[in-house]
């Protein structure tokens, strides 16, 4: 019987080093090949380089936001701007990384932060779902601060940030079916309209009203704070729906105005003045410009960059 146990311990433990040491592999493989290649990575080389070549690292204009600005922006017709955006990207991560860009001792003349229906709703910006990108945060967040604002165990928090593969094989699969041409946008009216609702559940259920996420509008108003502190003029840009999405809120008669009364009744209590770009509804009449019924394309990105850096130009 003793035997017997010591085999099976013997048996565990062989087992237990066996898939530690693939997982062990697959995880630096993952770090090597394939974490790089990721849109977050590559960005950040090119602001690492920004960091190091430009001589009084000075930008005109910082995008912050979540997949609308990640996906609508395009710099490239935007002087002297760089795109912070991430998907998903909250107001929580939003000031952690504006800390660490004015960390890095950039100068930001104007911040650009996204001012949407969904940016502040409970459903999207819920604590489980904060820095997906666990890797990229964790190099300037201390994993014990990640761990008390998803409120995880700071073990699981570890295995996260150090395992990376185990967590990334839908992302990878998605990406991969995109790449192939396999999942194509949905830029068609009837094709708008079924994403639009999926969207709008996506962003709010099916409430009339939009439950504001606590955690996330604070997060907000110290964003607000920080960039006034640093002396930084902040610009509030509304990004372009398309019809079929705004059909959906009419549906389940949304509350929008009384939402943005709100919102900026706190603004004003911090800021004060400010500007705002409404794109909202410029495009209700262009299904051509979108991927799917919340994101631009390419076409649909160029002519509002375009539009964007006329309105910039003009302040």
């Amino acid at each position: 019987m003793k035997e017997n146990k010591i085999k099976f311990l013997k048996e565990g433990i062989f087992f237990t080093a066996v898939f530690m040491s693939i997982a062990l592999i697959l995880n630096l493989a993952y770090l090597k090949f394939i974490e790089p290649q990721r849109l977050i990575q590559k960005r950040d080389a090119i602001y690492r380089q920004f960091l190091q070549n430009s001589a009084n690292r000075e930008l005109d204009l910082a995008f912050f936001g979540d997949s609308h600005p990640d996906g609508d922006v395009d710099t490239s017709y935007i002087k002297n701007s760089f795109l912070f955006a991430q998907g998903g990207q909250s107001y929580v991560e939003t000031y952690y990384e504006l800390k660490k860009v004015l960390n890095d001792k950039v100068k930001i003349k104007n911040i650009v932060l996204q001012l949407d229906l969904h940016t502040f709703s409970a459903i999207p910006r819920s604590e489980d779902k904060l820095f997906r990108e666990l890797y990229y945060y964790s190099q300037f967040i201390g994993i014990k601060d990640i761990a008390k604002l998803r409120k995880e165990s700071l073990l699981s928090i570890f295995f996260q940030e150090n395992i990376m593969f185990l967590g990334k094989g839908n992302e990878l699969i998605t990406n991969a079916l995109i790449h192939l041409g396999l999942i194509p946008p949905t830029g068609s009216p009837k094709e708008l309209s079924k994403n639009a609702k999926t969207a709008y559940a996506a962003h709010f259920g099916l409430n009339p009203t939009i439950e504001i996420s606590e955690q996330t509008f604070d997060y907000f108003l110290n964003t607000l704070r920080l960039a006034k502190e640093n002396g930084i003029n902040i610009i509030f840009v509304k990004y372009p729906l398309s019809k079929q999405y705004e059909l959906e809120t009419e549906k389940y008669n949304l509350d929008k105005e009384g939402y943005y009364d709100k919102v900026f009744a706190e603004i004003d209590k911090v800021i004060g003045e400010h500007a705002v770009f409404d794109g909202y509804g410029i495009y209700f009449d262009n299904p051509e410009y979108f991927w799917d019924s919340e994101h631009l394309n390419a076409l649909g990105s160029e002519v509002f960059s375009k539009k964007l850096n006329e309105y910039f130009s003009s302040k």
